[in-house]
């Protein structure tokens, strides 16, 4: 289990980041079917994702969150949980998941403005931390002690899959720009799957640490990040890798490739990671407001938008 500052999306209840720890904040019981999310003037904030042009994010007590002129302004939406939601991912413009703590799977079909539970294999003890649209209607969910749950039917009905040997967390899954399903997660847990999650293949890690993003770069160099400041390239697809110097020991929690050659990492101290040359070394900045970043994300108009222990945040372009 992780000792950081209660870690985003995977740690306590009162913690903020994506990450992998396991105490789950148990769902409350509702008993209307739906109510507006809890708000909240600097909210903890897990994930955004784009649902078409709209962005969604979500965080602690169930709060989802829209935002239809690119970040420039938010909306509470409608959730039936209190719990924290860790994780947000869309199909399309309309149809979307959320999962997050005491086992929690939601979904929606008008792009995030309503949610409805659905029935999650999961239990009360369980906490998802990534979801992950695999193809039409398919959809993984990820999560603390080797959770790995997948629906082939938009939510309707999930099945529990053991992919991993030992019940490490998994902390993030992502494609490959060749297809591929990369795995970052626990103690150095790589792994890479190229029939769409059906099996995952071990990737020899370079640290025993745990890392919470595999991403394939434009140039089809492999980038994974995770505790400690740790980054590291890969030219040859895992066989060997190269340490990228980052001078702050902080847990880096989320990256984005904002153009072809600059790419920005972001972490806990709401830590900013600013390369040039497509991750070989970085410049460090830190968010005004945020005390963690959970996610950074551009917007469909080209801003840098980071959500986390805070709220949302937008940034000049480094």
């Amino acid at each position: 289990m992780l000792p950081l500052l209660h870690t985003f999306r995977a740690a306590a209840a009162a913690a903020l980041i994506l990450l992998g720890a396991a105490a789950g904040a148990r769902a409350e019981t509702i008993d209307t079917s739906s109510r507006p999310a809890i708000p909240l003037a600097q909210p903890l904030l897990l994930d955004v994702a784009l649902a078409g042009t709209r962005l969604v994010a979500v965080g602690d007590y169930g709060v989802v969150l829209l935002s239809d002129d690119d970040g420039r302004s938010w909306r509470s939406a409608t959730t039936p949980v209190a719990s924290m939601l860790t994780t947000v991912a869309f199909a399309d413009a309309r149809q979307g998941w959320a999962a997050g703590h005491g086992g929690t799977l939601l979904g929606t079909r008008d792009g995030g403005e309503t949610w409805n539970r659905l029935d999650s294999p999961a239990t009360e003890d369980d906490s998802f931390l990534d979801l992950f649209v695999a193809g039409d209607g398919h959809v993984l969910a990820v999560g603390a002690y080797g959770l790995f749950c997948e629906t082939r039917d938009g939510g309707a009905s999930w099945e529990i899959r053991h992919v991993l040997e030992e019940d490490m967390h998994i902390n993030r899954l992502t494609r490959a720009r060749d297809g591929a399903i990369l795995l970052a997660g626990e103690g150095g847990l790589l792994a890479i799957s190229r029939d769409d999650g059906a099996s995952f293949t071990p990737v020899d890690s370079p640290y025993e640490g745990s890392f919470y993003g595999f991403h394939q770069l434009r140039d089809g160099t492999w980038l994974i990040h995770g505790l400690r400041g740790h980054v590291f390239l890969s030219h040859d697809n895992g066989a060997s890798w190269e340490q990228s110097p980052i001078d702050h020991e902080v847990l880096i929690t989320s990256a984005v490739e904002y153009s072809e050659d600059r790419l920005v990492l972001g972490g806990m101290g709401g830590w900013l990671f600013v390369s040039d040359n497509r991750g070989r070394s970085f410049s460090a900045r830190q968010a005004a407001h945020l005390a963690a970043v959970a996610e950074v994300t551009r917007t469909p108009g080209g801003r840098l938008l980071l959500v986390g222990d805070g709220g949302i945040e937008i940034v000049p372009v480094p």
